[in-house]
């Protein structure tokens, strides 16, 4: 939603209306000037700041640089009720974005991040976010570092989604520091990481499309699932990484072996 609407505004602050509220900023087709859009962002803002409303969820599709840091500088002005946030087709996210959202958006439930040229984040002190329970990247530049950096500021996290990113076989991510490539992408040692120690208390849902073999290094007694969506299609990401099957499939029927739940399933797509 570019421009908001004041019938929609009236008529979503209805009771009936007042459980979720979806607000979609969308990036103009056409150049405006630097006050229009300041004040066209401003109008979004206001409407967001209604205190009748309880739990927002927002979207911002294709915004550019200015707009983010206007969205994020000096944590947004975002009122606490943000409990799901999305952003789409970035050329990056920078400190402005995570220091936002874990300064001010103290009910945030979903994180989800997609079309992302690339994550930039710096590693410093930052309230966690206690009511994050999802995160999900799809088709994101991030390297190991950002990813540390941003899973951090989620210690309660349930579900993890890792989809269409960019991944890398490193075994050591010391040796990839020292080759100058660290921050290229995000190594499976790194992801097989997480998910055996910061995740494996509380991650009970895991969605890995395109790097699906990550999951046969992991331990089986690390994690205790409820759900899981191991996919992939052909060509593996253009690299000439080959699956190890009986692996993958001996990994997934421990996990189930250990857990009476029957909903963890495996998509192959040839």
């Amino acid at each position: 939603m570019a421009l908001v609407n004041r019938t929609f505004r009236d008529a979503s602050l209805h009771p009936a209306l007042s459980r979720r509220e979806l607000f979609v900023y969308t990036a103009p087709v056409q150049r405006l000037r630097v006050d229009d859009r300041r004040r066209r962002f401003q109008d979004f803002k206001k409407a967001l700041r209604e205190p009748r409303r309880k739990r927002l969820c927002l979207k911002f599709r294709g915004t550019n640089r200015a707009d983010i840091g206007r969205a994020f500088g000096d944590c947004g002005g975002w009122p606490p009720s943000i409990v799901s946030l999305h952003l789409d087709s970035l050329c990056w996210v920078s400190d402005l974005f995570l220091d936002a959202i874990t300064g001010c958006c103290v009910s945030l439930e979903e994180l989800r991040l997609e079309n992302i040229g690339r994550l930039c984040f710096s590693d410093k002190p930052r309230r966690p976010m206690l009511a994050l329970r999802s995160v999900r990247f799809d088709r994101v530049a991030v390297s190991d570092a950002c990813f540390n950096v941003l899973m951090a500021c989620a210690p309660n996290v349930k579900d993890v989604g890792i989809d269409n990113c960019q991944t890398y076989d490193w075994l050591d991510p010391a040796e990839a520091a020292v080759a100058g490539i660290s921050n290229a992408g995000l190594s499976d040692a790194n992801i097989v990481g997480y998910l055996q120690s910061t995740a494996a208390g509380t991650v009970d849902s895991l969605r890995l499309n395109q790097c699906c073999h990550v999951f046969g290094e992991i331990r089986p007694q690390a994690l205790r699932l409820k759900s899981l969506l191991l996919s992939h299609d052909k060509p593996y990401l253009n690299t000439r990484r080959m699956i190890d099957y009986e692996k993958l499939e001996s990994a997934l029927a421990l996990q189930v072996s250990r857990r009476d739940h029957r909903s963890l399933k495996m998509a192959r797509h040839q």
